[in-house]
């Protein structure tokens, strides 16, 4: 007469502990895999909160939030005005536009746009 194992026959339980093992290995590889393509590191999540809270004035500083944040229509204003602050309309008319694409209702940007020279 065969025991069973947590009510599997022995041949099954010989074979799910196996099975049952390969399986959890591949699962846990799997998330480690799957966190580490897709969370940002530290350094580089705090940045983006403190692009999100607290943004730079200057162009330097908006670009690289904007890196961080790439779908953020309102640094994307920002960087626009600092393009036009110094000089850099083609710059400032792109950043607008992409900020109006983003959220077409954002008349601030709009407004911008349209009174940027030509």
């Amino acid at each position: 007469m065969h025991s069973r194992v947590g009510g599997h026959s022995p041949i099954t339980a010989e074979i799910m502990n196996p099975l049952s093992r390969l399986i959890a290995t591949l699962a846990i590889v799997g998330v480690v895999i799957l966190a580490s393509r897709s969370a940002p590191s530290d350094a580089a999540s705090g940045e983006s909160v403190r692009c999100e809270l607290d943004p730079p004035r200057d162009v330097a500083g908006l670009e690289a939030c904007i890196t961080l944040l790439p779908h953020d229509a309102e640094l994307l204003v920002e960087l626009g005005a600092a393009y036009a602050a110094a000089g850099r309309g083609v710059d400032a008319r792109s950043a607008y536009r992409r900020a109006v694409e983003l959220d077409p209702r954002d008349a601030d940007a709009q407004r911008r746009l349209a009174g940027l020279p030509r």
